[in-house]
């Protein structure tokens, strides 16, 4: 769709996925040319990579502070299976298995989830189910702020939703995904902040 941002569409039928791997001279230039670039993707082998069946991911390399800020807007388009899941957010390691994720979850009690990652596991820090409706057509400004010492506060359209603390992270990250695990989104705006 012309003027749709990044369409996310993630089909459990195909077996692999390109991702993004860009570096350059401009950070913040990177992440935007690396998550809607993708006509201009390298050819590089080492930016093939097979994705299990499961999810579809999207990734760039950059260097983030500790303390961060994401701004996104979201409109939900839809899974004709009823499985939707989308996470996104700043990793810390090559495997991007180690950070953080703010996940949504469609369903009978739709959520937004802060997640703690590390390699085979995740933590919940906190969840939002109340009222939340992200698939009324509409388009939705998620903001998430973290600071050095730790507090993070998500936002739903200008409104908090999830104001906590947590700590397990001190280091900067490096880099920011976004992991399509059902159904078909459509992503435009998207910021980070705190980039060196």
């Amino acid at each position: 769709m012309r003027g749709s941002g990044l369409r996310a569409v993630f089909d459990a039928t195909r077996q692999g996925r390109r991702l993004v791997d860009r570096r350059g001279e401009n950070p913040a230039s990177d992440i935007i040319e690396g998550i809607f670039g993708g006509a201009r993707e390298r050819e590089a082998k080492s930016d093939l990579q097979t994705i299990s069946s499961s999810a579809a991911e999207i990734h760039t390399r950059l260097s983030i502070s500790n303390a961060f800020a994401v701004k996104l807007q979201l409109k939900f388009r839809g899974n004709p299976d009823g499985d939707n899941r989308l996470e996104f957010g700043p990793y810390l390691n090559d495997e991007r298995n180690l950070g953080y994720r703010l996940a949504y979850e469609s369903g009978n009690r739709s959520s937004l989830s802060l997640l703690r990652i590390a390699p085979g596991r995740s933590a919940i820090i906190e969840t939002y189910d109340r009222g939340l409706d992200l698939e009324d057509g509409n388009p939705h400004i998620i903001e998430w702020r973290r600071a050095d010492d730790g507090e993070m506060i998500v936002m739903l359209d200008d409104k908090e939703i999830i104001r906590t603390v947590d700590r397990a992270h001190s280091d900067s990250f490096k880099g920011f995904n976004i992991v399509n695990k059902g159904g078909i989104y459509e992503l435009k705006e998207i910021s980070v902040f705190g980039t060196h």
